[in-house]
């Protein structure tokens, strides 16, 4: 890569994460234990995530902060039950995530 890192010049490596972590679920729906694999690709995406908010950040946009609390945010408006710390998100039949995100609500 040469340069300086924008959003636009990672955007291949982004999708290349994304891709492994499917490629790393589907291995585990056929039954094999990718629960390692899973996680080193799950940190890779995250990675991912922290460069573009340090590019953001740079650019006096956003924060990872900001990135972080609008997780929880939304977490929080589309399963109210997933904040209740005392146990475990329920289970919907249709995850209220869904009917959210139908709505435009993001």
């Amino acid at each position: 890569m040469d340069g300086a890192l924008t959003h636009e010049s990672l955007v291949e490596y982004l999708i290349e994460e994304a891709y492994e972590v499917v490629d790393s679920i589907e291995a585990g729906a056929s039954g094999s234990d990718t629960s390692d694999e899973l996680r080193g690709e799950l940190g890779d995406v995250l990675l991912q995530v922290v460069l573009h908010a340090r590019l953001a950040e740079e650019q006096g946009q956003f924060t990872f902060d900001d990135v972080a609390r609008a997780i929880t945010d939304k977490m929080v408006r589309r399963n109210p039950t997933c904040s209740n710390r005392t146990g475990p998100c329920r289970n919907p039949s249709r995850p209220p995530w869904r009917r959210s995100s139908k709505s435009g609500t993001p």
